[in-house]
């Protein structure tokens, strides 16, 4: 049997101009250490401290410097209209049946949805802004009070500016989607004025929602009137007269109810003390921002020296070779 010998592979001899092979060497770079950053703090403490002072003294003069505005809130609960006999007639009306759906005093409804969009809508936003002349009062600084007029710098707003700022600072409605309640809320400089808003729009919106099932009766009950002259059976004309007399007594009822809409739970009272601004809030902000603003300038200003301290060791290394 013969022997089989691994083959001899002449060692490589080295050539002049052949590259030997290098491989990198990675090197761990060292973690930044809690001692390096307390020790770059403590180097630059007096520019950190003196950026959150500035901060925290800024916010505070800000703060104190703007006017008070005062919050007026008021509790509503919205009304519930329950059905009557009304629903009992529908039966008995034929052709009549699809106007019944429609008519105040029908069957029990949960208005709560309608009620709160007429207190946010724009239609009476603006209404109350022009009853009560508010445009002078919330754009201030454009309105001359020694001439009456605006100022000839300034342009006039508009009823869409003027309904927009309202929306945005003055008026706030919140329902509370577990009971069903609805705030009012009314932020204004004068406390008493707040407050006077406040009961003043609910007042409004009770108004407007009776006038309008007030309106909506009246004509209800004007159709089957016309409509009963023309019904030949009895017991129709019976159920129809049955109806009117129900739609008078809902119209009766709307008229003497005056909160139809929402039932105050709690008017709104002038506050005593202002909602905003927080002086000790802003001051507790301006202390936050300082502080982030101070680290961040802090590990900015090590960075560019260890970048420029860097590129000189570079600059030295690289004229060194030549």
């Amino acid at each position: 049997m013969t022997d089989l010998k691994a083959p001899q592979v002449p060692p490589l001899e080295r050539r002049a101009d052949v590259a030997p092979l290098v491989y990198p060497v990675y090197r761990e770079e060292d973690a930044l250490s809690l001692f390096e950053l307390v020790s770059w703090f403590h180097a630059e403490r007096w520019l950190a401290a003196a950026l959150v002072v500035l901060a925290t003294l800024g916010a505070l003069g800000f703060a104190l410097l703007m006017p008070p505005v005062y919050r007026a809130e008021t509790l509503l609960a919205p009304v519930k209209h329950e059905g009557n006999e009304v629903s009992a007639i529908v039966g008995q009306l034929g052709e009549l049946a699809a106007l019944v759906g429609s008519l105040p005093g029908g069957a029990a409804s949960d208005r709560s949805a309608e009620f709160v969009a007429m207190l946010r809508s724009r239609a009476l936003a603006l209404d109350f802004i022009r009853e009560n002349e508010l445009k002078r009062a919330l754009f201030s600084e454009r309105w001359d009070p020694v001439s009456g007029r605006w100022r000839a710098d300034a342009e006039a707003p508009s009823d869409l500016e003027a309904y927009r700022l309202f929306e945005r600072e003055v008026r706030h409605v919140d329902v509370d989607r577990r009971t069903g309640l609805v705030s009012l809320a009314i932020e204004w400089r004068e406390p008493r004025q707040a407050a006077a808003w406040a009961n003043a729009l609910v007042a409004e919106v009770n108004a407007r929602s009776r006038a309008a099932a007030i309106e909506e009766a009246r004509r209800s009950i004007a159709y089957l009137e016309r409509q009963v002259r023309a019904i030949s059976a009895v017991d129709v004309r019976q159920a129809v007269y049955r109806l009117i007399e129900q739609q008078t007594k809902a119209m009766a009822i709307a008229a003497a109810r005056e909160e139809y809409a929402f039932r105050v739970i709690d008017p709104a009272v002038a506050p005593e003390e202002p909602s905003a601004p927080k002086p000790l809030l802003l001051a507790l902000a301006g202390f936050a921002l300082g502080l982030a603003l101070a680290v961040a300038l802090v590990l900015t200003r090590r960075a560019l020296h260890a970048w420029r301290a860097y590129e000189a060791r570079r600059r030295g290394a690289g004229q060194t070779d030549s």
